[in-house]
């Protein structure tokens, strides 16, 4: 058990206190169980690192010491998963701190300090249940079950206000956008799919109702979609500038077909879910994008344009 002990406080001292560039002397190592009541010489550390290495951990020697290389995340990787916790404006700021933690952990002190720079964090969920209503969802996902959950929104007054019914649906898949998380299924009551907001979602429970999953693509919804945003589904012919030819493909991907080119702008068409969020988009651009069918859909646009103007003159 002696024997035990001491290979663990071994590993979990290289860990936490060396890397590539910091090695750690043998003396340093002594001392440090020294001051846990472990006894060891030059040549029990010596043992002990050989059997780590053994056993599949990665510690090296050096000039200089020994140091742990085993870390299952290089330090841009845990810095890209960090800055993505904090830009998730679903997760709340607990949940955010907790799971930073446990990537925190995951590295030693030195390479933590490239980590925790900054003290930028998106603005932050209120709704705790998350992490209960991930893990109910995909195991529905998982078992093909039907599931049902309360829908709330927020009033004026911050308060959360219950939608009056519960909803029930079919489970396809999560998916982050925009900094938020939403669930993608089908609508049993109205049979289409639908998107839900899963920081608007609260008590999600499991049926036994069971379903054979649709043909339903997923990377096409999102990219007919914006923001998640339900619309009618149009082809619609945009004329665009040459320098926004990335946010076009960025916007539409596989569904922008290009018609028509020329020195200034390109035409294309494209599959575009319709609504005040598309048309938003487009408003964007400042003209740099610019409806030309169909004619209801220009008309509609303009006349929300026209309903800014008066509502920013009166």
């Amino acid at each position: 058990m002696k024997n035990k002990q001491r290979l663990l406080e071994v590993l979990s001292y290289l860990r936490e206190n060396s890397n590539e560039d910091h090695s750690i002397k043998t003396e340093e190592i002594i001392s440090h169980l020294s001051a846990r009541g472990i006894q060891a010489e030059r040549k029990t550390i010596y043992n002990d690192v050989n059997e780590l290495n053994e056993m599949g951990y990665a510690i090296e020697s050096s000039r200089q010491g020994y140091y742990y290389d085993g870390q299952q995340f290089e330090t841009a990787e845990l810095r890209v998963l960090i800055d993505q916790i904090r830009a998730g404006s679903f997760l709340s700021r607990r949940k955010s701190s907790e799971i930073m933690e446990k990537l925190l952990a995951q590295t030693n002190k030195y390479d933590r300090q490239l980590l925790v720079s900054g003290d930028y964090e998106n603005n932050k969920s209120r709704n705790e249940q998350i992490y209960y209503n991930v893990s109910a969802i995909i195991r529905a996902i998982a078992g093909h079950n039907a599931i049902t959950f309360r829908y709330f929104d927020y009033t004026v007054s911050g308060e959360k206000q219950a939608r009056k019914h519960d909803y029930k649906m079919f489970p396809y898949d999560l998916i982050v956008d925009s900094d938020r998380y939403y669930l993608i299924g089908w609508q049993i009551k109205y049979q289409q799919p639908v998107t839900y907001r899963l920081d608007r979602m609260e008590k999600v429970e499991l049926l036994d109702e069971r379903y054979d999953q649709k043909a339903f693509d997923v990377s096409a919804y999102m990219n007919q979609t914006f923001r998640m945003f339900s619309g009618k589904k149009t082809n619609v012919t945009l004329k665009c500038r040459n320098d926004l030819y990335s946010e076009a493909v960025d916007q539409f991907g596989s569904d922008l077909l290009i018609t028509e080119t020329g020195e200034t702008h390109f035409i294309c068409n494209v599959n575009a879910t319709v609504s005040p969020t598309f048309y938003s988009w487009v408003f964007t651009f400042a003209g740099g994008i610019v409806i030309l069918s169909p004619g209801e859909i220009r008309e509609e646009f303009k006349a929300m344009c026209g309903r800014m103007i008066d509502e920013h003159n009166s």
